[in-house]
Parts: structure tokens; sequence; C-alpha cells
């Protein structure tokens, strides 16, 4: 990434993606805008959720936007656009990546324990 790509990443960031528009032009924004994040306004974000762990998500890509968040059950849209079987789906697939975790470290575990190998930390 060039330096002025970061740049401008940050200014995004900081100011939004919005943030060149001039004064007085309609910025508003809509539930089905590529930037906002879907999941974070039918009810949480995944990202947010396992921060620091070894399920980090990272950063989300997406704006959340509280307002957004608090229009859309009172909208015409709601339940209408599809977020919410697409935010269902992504923590099924979630749910499902972090069973496999379990299982295969369990696994191991169990293998380490039948050749004496276990290690405890602390």
């Amino acid at each position: 990434m060039s330096a002025r790509n970061a740049m401008a990443a940050m200014l995004d960031e900081l100011m939004g993606p919005k943030r060149n528009v001039e004064l007085g032009k309609d910025t508003k924004v809509t539930f089905d805008d590529p930037d906002i994040c879907k999941y974070y306004i039918v009810g949480f974000c995944p990202h947010d959720m396992f921060v620091n762990t070894k399920a980090d998500l990272g950063a989300c890509p997406r704006v959340h936007d509280d307002n957004l968040r608090l229009e859309y059950p009172k909208s015409d849209k709601f339940e209408k656009l599809g977020f919410e079987r697409e935010f269902l789906k992504f923590l099924s697939r979630l749910d499902e990546d972090n069973q496999r975790r379990i299982r295969k470290n369990l696994e191991k575990l169990k293998a380490n324990e039948e050749n004496g190998q276990v290690i405890i930390r602390n």
C-alpha cells in the first residue's frame, strides 16, 4: 500500500468515506449503503465479539452507524433486505468453525495425554 493510500484509509476511518463531499450536498447514509455494517444494524457486529482472542476476526471494515441501527427496526425495509438471514448464516459458519477448532484441539489433547506429553502452562 502506498503512502497516499494509507493516508486516504486513515482519513476515511477518521472522517468517513464521504469526507470530500461538498458542504450542503446530501450525504445521508442508507441501510443498503455498501460501507455500512449490516450485521451491526441487525444486532451486533461479530468482529467486535472476539477481540484479543484466538478467534479474533480483526477490525470490521464497515461503518457502525448507531442512528441507522435505531432506525432500521422502525423502517418499512425491516426484515425485507435479507440482512437477518445473512447475519444468521454468518453466525452459523462462525459457530461451525469454532466447533471444528474445539474438536481438533480436544483430539490433540487426547493424543498428547495418551502419549504422556501433557503440557501444563500457567
